[in-house]
């Protein structure tokens, strides 16, 4: 009888656990070909990993930067697993606007600035 329940409890609860293991981190490279700021840090040009867990996304560089940011449901049409980091252009430098990966997207991260038509987007498929 001990057996059984072990079974009939314990066999779907690993199941469970596994799949949501499985399903609920998301990594991405993509390069970025200009230095930018992100929450007030200066970014250099380079390879950024974006790693997705949930609602939340980190955006990794090489060096010492590191962001994390909560999204929230965006455009539904957009393809699963497309990068687009959005960025605001203010003279010469460029500041990060918004994360967004397949139908998710981060709310304004440069809150200071007014919205603008001077948004560019830089996006990736992975590399």
């Amino acid at each position: 009888m001990r057996s059984m329940f072990r079974s009939f409890i314990l066999a779907p609860a690993m199941m469970a656990c596994a799949a949501f293991t499985a399903n609920t981190a998301m990594a991405e490279s993509i390069r970025v070909p200009f230095n930018f700021v992100a929450a007030g840090q200066n970014c250099p040009a380079g390879v950024y990993s974006l790693n997705v867990a949930g609602d939340a996304v980190s955006l990794m560089g090489r060096g010492a930067s590191s962001f994390m940011w909560l999204m929230h449901p965006g455009n539904p049409a957009s393809p699963q697993g497309r990068v687009v980091l959005k960025f605001d252009q203010i003279g010469n430098e460029r500041i990060l606007h918004s994360v967004q990966y397949g139908s998710q997207e981060t709310s304004q991260l440069d809150k200071k600035l007014k919205p603008n038509d001077n948004t560019a987007e830089q996006s990736g498929q992975g590399q």
